[in-house]
């Protein structure tokens, strides 16, 4: 399995180094200087050469977002039942020792495309590295439907919910998971996923507060 590397000084990588309370989070202060550092990606629904993975720190709504280019796509049709593609990524949010964060919700963009007897399911899981609690969030659809690029496919709270822990430094796990299945033999049978960009709600708080 191949794994792309790459740092916050990246000139393909787009991050935004600022960061905000958003809605969920606690009173805490939030902790100042947070950055993306060192990260990677792996699975057939990540680039392999050429394009990147990119992603961002968001502003006043305290949000990590990941963008893909256009190779995370899943499609089926005649001759093909069923598709499936993942990108795992994995990286290092760096701020201030004391503090704990957690993923709390997502937003998934795209574009979606399910004709005939298609099923088709998006799964988002995360968690920390030594960690066997996994986070989980998903969206299945069982009829025909038809969404444009761009558009705003679902929307999740990841159960359980999960955070980092206070005693060492452990890189965030996230994994994104796009699936289809056809059970039609009917000619108009066919559909096509395309995940375009995740967008995360980030939750800080104090080691020893719950």
């Amino acid at each position: 399995m191949k794994l792309n590397h790459h740092a916050l000084t990246a000139v393909s990588a787009v991050v935004l180094l600022t960061m905000g309370l958003f809605a969920d989070a606690t009173a805490d202060p939030l902790p100042r200087g947070v950055t993306i550092g060192e990260f990677q990606w792996s699975g057939t629904g990540c680039p392999s050469t050429g394009r990147e993975v990119r992603l961002r720190l968001g502003s006043e709504e305290g949000y990590l977002a990941v963008l893909f280019p256009d190779t995370f796509r899943v499609e089926v049709g005649a001759g093909i039942r069923a598709d499936r593609k993942n990108c795992l990524i994995i990286l290092n949010l760096n701020f201030p020792w004391g503090y704990q964060y957690s993923l709390s919700s997502l937003r998934q963009f795209g574009a979606l495309n399910l004709r005939g007897g298609v099923n088709g399911r998006i799964n988002e899981y995360y968690t920390f590295q030594g960690q066997s609690i996994r986070a989980t969030a998903s969206e299945e659809w069982m009829r025909p439907i038809s969404l444009p690029p761009e558009s705003l496919l679902f929307t999740g709270q990841f159960d359980p919910l999960v955070w980092s822990p206070c005693d060492a430094v452990s890189p965030l796990q996230l994994n994104i998971v796009a699936a289809l299945n056809n059970f039609d033999d009917g000619p108009n049978r066919a559909g096509s996923i395309q995940a375009v960009q995740s967008i995360y709600n980030v939750g800080w708080r104090r080691c020893g507060t719950r």
